[in-house]
């Protein structure tokens, strides 16, 4: 015997799981980032002799997450950044909070070998995570 009440559920309940899972599997967090313009971040500092180190501050306000790259490699207008061994190359920095403008920051390499890099704001108070690039095209 057929029970017209029964198909409305069932098919009620299978398409509310099948959106609740749909939901769930297509969920990706989406993080904000500054995008930073010319002009934005102003390098105040930099020391070349052993150990290396450099500073800046930055002209707007910045969000968590936000990734910026530094490099010292040289330019070539006919082949683009410098690939070689002289000891240069590509960091990234990372801030861990968000940051309003005229925040100042101070990266330091702290260990010759292997390289290690630690960040610090202007009170000296560790922030940010500082990477070394493996690969110096990026």
């Amino acid at each position: 015997m057929y029970n017209c009440h029964t198909q409305p559920l069932s098919r009620f309940l299978k398409y509310s799981v099948s959106a609740l899972l749909s939901l769930l599997l297509c969920t990706e967090v989406i993080q904000a980032q500054t995008d930073f313009a010319p002009g934005q971040i102003m390098f105040t500092g930099y020391d070349s002799d052993d150990a290396d180190a450099f500073s800046f501050v930055i002209l707007t306000d910045v969000l968590d997450g936000t990734i910026i790259y530094i490099t010292d490699r040289g330019w070539s207008s006919t082949t683009g950044f410098r690939d070689d061994n002289t000891g240069e190359g590509t960091i990234s920095f990372e801030f861990t909070a968000d940051y309003p403008c005229g925040t100042a920051f101070l990266l330091q390499d702290i260990g010759a070998s292997p390289n290690f890099w630690v960040a610090s704001d202007a009170y000296g108070v560790a922030t940010g995570i500082v990477t070394i690039l493996t690969s110096t095209s990026e």
